[in-house]
């Protein structure tokens, strides 16, 4: 029998779901399909930033360092269980250091932007204008912050930003819950700012813990670590937190928790900015094998 007056459209009006369902429903679908490129191999036939840096790449020429290690103890078959056996506790420290950075920069770059327009009343428009402020302001910090380690030592300007995040992660929350905007782009580029004391003389730090042969092996480890158990799942977390309480106060707990955590390990990683990159090399483990001539 088919429906007439009012009533069909309540029948068929769709059910809204809650926004915490939305956005797992939207990481659900993002997941799915980046795992079917991924493994269809798709995603290598459209162009992007990857493809530059691999062309790039192809026309930069091994460092000296890294062909004598390939000449004297040969091509390493499996770098990671080398480098978990002889250098684990490195690779913790490391990836710990980086925890601190990874998550609260997803929490700013993905939950911020649903807490501003669902709990602060901002436009998107001038969300992102904020996010895109704060990004262009750390990127010559990152610069700066690159050159002074090379002065006053790597591990004390990441302590140094490390430290100023435990401190800013306090005041994030109470200034965007004040909903003006000046405070709320404040409290944003603040954070990205001290994050770049960290990120300027991150890379360098990476290389350098690290002997040659196990180098890039133990360096992409640590950082994917950190962003696995760190940025993955800061903005889950962080929803979770809220709809506990109503409030950010157990999120600013979170935050500087793991900032507290990232400290912690740079202080207890060892200075490495006067080192030369062949000084600490050590004989291969049996499980290298010699590079073909």
């Amino acid at each position: 029998m088919p429906l007439r007056g009012t009533r069909a459209p309540a029948l068929f009006k769709p059910r809204e779901l809650p926004p915490w369902q939305q956005d797992g429903l939207i990481a659900l679908f993002v997941f799915v399909v980046g795992l079917a490129l991924y493994l269809t191999d798709v995603y290598r036939l459209i162009p992007g930033p990857d493809h530059f840096g691999l062309w790039v790449r192809l026309g930069i020429a091994e460092s000296p360092v890294f062909a004598k290690a390939i000449a004297t103890h040969g091509v390493r078959s499996a770098p990671i269980v080398d480098v978990l056996r002889s250098n684990g506790r490195t690779v913790l420290l490391a990836a710990g250091t980086y925890l601190a950075i990874s998550s609260l920069g997803y929490i700013v770059l993905v939950y911020f932007i649903t807490y501003a327009t669902r709990q602060l009343g901002l436009t998107l428009p001038l969300t992102l204008t904020i996010v895109m402020i704060a990004s262009a302001i750390c990127s010559p910090t990152m610069v700066l912050a690159a050159h002074w380690s090379d002065v006053v030592g790597r591990k004390r300007l990441m302590r140094w930003g490390l430290g100023a995040l435990v401190l800013w992660s306090l005041v994030f929350f109470p200034l965007l819950d004040t909903k003006s905007p000046l405070l709320i782009a404040l409290s944003v580029i603040g954070m990205l700012f001290v994050q770049g004391f960290y990120l300027g003389p991150q890379p360098a730090v990476m290389s350098e813990l690290f002997p040659t042969a196990v180098r890039y092996s133990g360096s992409s480890l640590a950082v994917t670590l950190a962003s696995v158990c760190g940025g993955a799942v800061a903005p889950l977390v962080a929803t979770y937190l809220f709809r506990q309480t109503g409030t950010s106060s157990l999120v600013t707990v979170y935050m500087v928790a793991v900032s507290v955590v990232s400290w912690l390990c740079a202080i207890a990683l060892p200075e490495t900015f006067q080192d030369s990159l062949s000084q600490h090399e050590r004989t291969p483990r049996p499980t290298a094998r010699r590079a073909s001539n």
